[in-house]
């Protein structure tokens, strides 16, 4: 877990460096959010991934797995960290591997994790989509178009046997979509952007982030990219989604140590 956390930290700094970003110079960056507002951005970012967690434990159900919700919830909060280990698929591997090691056939560990991650991308790509068309960038739209059909054309006939309770996977679906727009309120409480700009730029670049396998959680890709598609907020939406990203690690570091002491715990009383 220490190792998780290093990492994570170092992910962070690498992302600010690479963007030639500074933290005085982050601090310096004009912003528009005040405390109220960070306060409340983190409390949507809290609902958000609480709400993804709940998503993973229908989804788990709905492969099959066997695995009680509850040790489900401590699985899923110890791999959270995983994605900052350079390499992009340590969390997917270390929620498989745990999932084995709860007496979850291989197979179906691996089809679990797998959607997952696949329908948090879709659900990306789609609404980048959406806004791209709306914000008539056609060429970045179709491309967009390109990948998410190349990628369901190869994945949804192989993943979708693997779905023991189909309606339980629906459920986990509407899960997953219901945590974007918790995602994109606690953007838009940071940065003061026309809503369909933001939601356009924020879930391409986290697309992005998500495609770009070789780097940490995405780090770096995904503010470049987010940035990079404002007209004329590029500025305020860097400050902002870096802002995110430490209010998300904090998050994130919070579950994962609950997780991790629990666990201790019980493992003590046994």
């Amino acid at each position: 877990m220490l190792l998780g956390y290093v990492l994570a930290l170092a992910a962070l700094g690498f992302a600010l460096h690479t963007l030639g970003l500074g933290i005085r110079q982050l601090a310096a960056t004009p912003t528009s959010a005040s405390v109220a507002s960070v306060a409340l951005a983190c409390f949507l970012l809290l609902a958000h991934t609480l709400v993804n967690r709940e998503a993973f434990v229908l989804l788990a159900r709905a492969c099959g797995t066997g695995i009680a919700d509850s040790p489900m919830r401590r699985l899923w909060a110890r791999s959270l960290l995983g994605k900052y280990v350079p390499g992009g698929v340590w969390q997917l591997l270390g929620r498989a591997w745990h999932m084995q090691q709860l007496g979850c056939p291989a197979r179906k560990a691996w089809y679990c994790s797998v959607i997952e991650q696949g329908a948090s991308l879709a659900l990306c790509v789609a609404i980048a989509l959406i806004g791209l068309c709306l914000l008539e960038d056609k060429q970045l739209a179709a491309a967009l178009l390109a990948t998410a059909a190349g990628v369901a054309a190869f994945a949804i006939p192989y993943l979708l046997p693997a779905l023991a309770d189909r309606r339980r996977a629906f459920v986990a679906g509407m899960a997953y979509a219901a945590a974007m727009p918790l995602y994109l309120a606690a953007y838009a409480c940071l940065v003061q952007i026309p809503l369909l700009e933001l939601a356009t730029c924020l879930f391409a670049g986290t697309s992005a982030g998500m495609l770009a396998i070789v780097v940490p959680s995405g780090l770096g890709v995904r503010e470049a990219v987010a940035s990079m598609l404002s007209s004329s907020h590029g500025a305020d939406l860097l400050t902002a989604m870096l802002l995110a990203r430490l209010l998300t690690l904090g998050i994130e570091i919070l579950f994962s140590t609950a997780s991790w002491l629990r666990h201790n715990r019980r493992r003590a009383a046994a």
